[in-house]
């Protein structure tokens, strides 16, 4: 759950006195959900195949994706 965050928007408020993100953090929180997979299955009764079937892929983070990419371009490297 995106506490820190939470936490953060929290203490602009308190100490800032900035609205802006109090605004921003409830239209966020409405996205999350809206592309959150349990409830696509569970609230809109999304028939849970393909992308929606579990186990559910983790994402792949930005350093698994450079370390891939790296690999791959070691390889293509090797074979010239």
């Amino acid at each position: 759950m995106p506490v820190r965050s939470i936490i953060v928007v929290v203490l602009m408020h308190g100490f800032l006195k900035s609205t802006k993100s109090l605004l921003l953090q409830s239209i966020l929180l409405f996205r999350r959900l809206w592309q959150a997979q349990l409830f696509k299955v569970y609230i809109l009764r999304r028939e849970p195949s393909g992308a929606l079937e579990r186990p559910w892929a983790k994402p792949t983070s930005v350093v698994q994706q450079l370390m891939e990419l790296a690999q791959s371009l070691g390889d293509a490297v090797a074979v010239a």
